[in-house]
């Protein structure tokens, strides 16, 4: 993340797209860590200047959810229609309100695939 704010033009923006802790991919792909929605909290600026030790300060601009799991690498999914048809309708129930999708949705109705943060460098 320091490299990432040391190239970033200020007020500039960063998209990070990484795997949900609750996506049900782990067992397919090859990430080591998944996040949550509070992971970039440590890089804000309300946390820089209590607990984080870290130069990368960012404002966090948008964090949405991403319910539908990434388009195969070969081929295209038979029901990739129904998969889209689903995010259109999961994807914005979720994102309606993060913790509370986080906390309940997650555990008793299924995960989402990624989330994606929108990120903006706090450089004067």
């Amino acid at each position: 993340m320091e490299e990432i704010y040391r190239i970033l033009k200020p007020k500039g923006k960063v998209i990070i797209k990484v795997p949900h802790f609750s996506s049900r991919m782990d067992y397919w792909t090859e990430h080591k860590h998944y996040f949550s929605s509070y992971w970039f909290d440590y890089f804000t600026i309300s946390n820089i200047e209590t607990v984080a030790k870290t130069k990368a300060k960012f404002e966090i601009l948008k964090k949405r959810f991403i319910w539908s799991p990434p388009e195969p690498k070969h081929g295209k999914n038979k029901f990739q229609t129904i998969i889209n048809i689903l995010n259109s309708i999961i994807s914005p129930l979720g994102n309606l309100n993060i913790d509370i999708a986080e906390r309940l949705w997650c555990y008793y109705v299924g995960g989402f695939a990624e989330i994606e943060f929108i990120l903006e460098s706090c450089k004067k």
